[in-house]
């Protein structure tokens, strides 16, 4: 029993990794085509499934691309990205924000 639990486990998680991999394909896509609007919204969705599922990973990343697009949609883009940067740590648990942020 404690077997086929664990198959369940991999195979599930492995599932919403490879849905997060569709997503970052089609950012990735949009992103040569010059379309960064529907990129950021691409990231937008990412970043609301992996807010719920709690993915700090796929947060972090987000975070990157969101404000790599502001500079370019954006007239006050660093203040905003300073603010998001804020939201995302306050957000995030201990172990983030001392690997990633360093704080």
């Amino acid at each position: 029993m404690k077997n086929i639990f664990l198959v369940l486990l991999v195979v599930s998680v492995s599932a919403f990794s490879q849905d997060f991999e569709k997503n970052w394909v089609k950012v990735v896509t949009y992103e040569n085509e010059g379309k960064i609007k529907s990129a950021d919204a691409i990231v937008e969705k990412i970043e609301r499934r992996a807010s719920r599922e709690h993915n700090e990973v796929q947060l972090i990343k987000c975070f990157f691309y969101k404000s790599k697009y502001m500079q370019v949609l954006e007239e006050d883009a660093q203040s905003k990205i300073l603010e998001h940067l804020d939201a995302v740590i306050a957000k995030s648990s201990i172990l983030t924000k001392c690997l990633c942020f360093r704080i």
